[in-house]
């Protein structure tokens, strides 16, 4: 299948430690004071960070970026056109500014991981995302395969319970999400990069037998401190423990971040020179301003990135993070059999007034990827027409709201 747009596989290799911060990120208080803090980064970028980032390089691309916003005016020069004037209003999806310039689309952000010692393919890079939160490793710990629910009464209860089908005369046995480790990573996808033109190999894997727990690529970093007060004297009340990340890179192997970039066609008539080789460079991202080395390349692929996965029959698996107005949730938890899902932080912050003691105000929870909906009866058609509601179209097409139903990719 042919369209109008041109496709581009966007690479970031963290350079050392990295932040993403979600609510936990800031604290709260008073101008004059600071408050306690714990806060945790969050393993992987959102994605409304990425299409910052990539907004700003597309202005580097075409000569016209200035740090200084005001001298866009003076200059009288119209960055909607390369950009847009792209604005997420969660409150009321229907008020957000959806144009993003040249770009159609970003797809969902995922990991890769390279080879540095491959001698054939010195590019080909392994694609990892989260694994849906009813997949385990069996008792081998060879593969993953999917927890076998079942709603039932017993002598303790009515409730959710497993049957391990792995082990001969198990017993059924009460589900308890504690118990299950929801920190693994599987490898879905190839991009095999052969003369620098990457070609995406998406395989049908109903069997998941590569994988990874999150301590085999991220490292936690630590650091433990007290802030300063403004006469610069310790603040007892300053206290902060900040949890950072790395990705382990060494000579042989090399982790980072990637995702689907797609253009539309008249940025490329702008910027020839960046169609037959890769365009570099080092950027900042995060609460922390992170750096990153930034890779584009150009690929002639348009398929999703999670075409062909299969997952359990009557299910829906998040393949990214989701975000549901309150009413559309409850409709969801009415109409689905059983949810397996965990809640994540989102805030949206004014950066011309904000500072680390502001109190959030526009606080939100996402369903984190790797949520899975255990469907009722004839119950598919429900949820879907939800999921496809024309007010989530802006969050789909930044990355957000990716859902397969029964092996669909939406």
């Amino acid at each position: 299948m042919t369209d109008d747009l041109n496709y581009y596989l966007v690479t970031l290799k963290p350079i050392d430690s990295y932040f993403f911060g979600g609510k936990e990120t800031f604290g709260e208080g008073a101008d004059d004071s600071l408050k306690n803090y714990l806060v945790n980064s969050e393993k992987f970028p959102q994605q409304t960070t990425v299409l910052g980032m990539i907004r700003k390089e597309l202005l580097k691309i075409t000569g016209d970026y200035n740090s200084d916003f005001k001298k866009y005016t003076e200059k009288n020069i119209n960055i909607a056109d390369t950009i847009g004037d792209f604005k997420l209003d969660l409150n009321k999806l229907e008020n957000s500014k959806t144009n993003i310039g040249y770009i159609n689309s970003i797809s969902t952000v995922v990991l890769y991981k390279k080879d540095n010692e491959d001698n054939e393919d010195e590019n080909k890079l392994e694609i990892y995302t989260q694994i849906p939160f009813n997949y385990q490793p069996n008792f081998e710990n060879k593969e993953l395969k999917p927890l076998k629910f079942k709603n039932i009464s017993s002598d303790s209860g009515k409730g959710y319970y497993l049957q391990d089908d792995d082990k001969i005369n198990s017993e059924c046995i009460k589900y308890n999400s504690k118990k299950y480790d929801n920190g693994i990573l599987f490898k879905f996808l190839e991009l095999n990069g052969k003369n620098n033109d990457y070609i995406a190999e998406t395989k049908n894997i109903n069997e998941f037998k590569d994988f990874k727990e999150y301590s085999d690529i991220f490292i936690e970093n630590t650091n433990i401190g007290i802030n300063i007060s403004k006469n610069n004297t310790d603040n007892e009340d300053g206290y902060y423990k900040q949890t950072s990340y790395k990705l382990r890179n060494n000579s042989a192997e090399e982790c980072g971040f990637c995702f689907i970039l797609s253009l539309n066609t008249g940025l490329e008539e702008l910027n020839k020179k960046y169609t037959n080789k890769k365009y570099t460079n080092i950027v900042n991202m995060g609460a922390e301003n992170s750096s990153f080395r930034l890779e584009i390349q150009k690929i002639n692929s348009n398929s999703n990135l999670f075409d062909n996965l299969k997952f359990e029959e009557n299910t829906i698996t998040l393949m990214s993070d989701m975000y549901l107005v309150n009413d559309d949730y409850e409709k969801i938890r009415e109409n689905s059999l059983l949810l397996h899902t965990e809640l994540k932080n989102f805030a949206t912050i004014n950066l011309q007034e904000f500072n680390h003691k502001t109190k959030l105000d526009n606080q939100y929870k996402f369903l984190k990827k790797g949520s899975v909906i255990h469907l009722k009866e004839n119950e598919k058609s429900e949820i879907e027409n939800i999921f496809d509601d024309e007010k989530y179209k802006i969050l789909k097409k930044i990355g957000y709201n990716k859902y397969i139903i029964m092996g669909d990719e939406k």
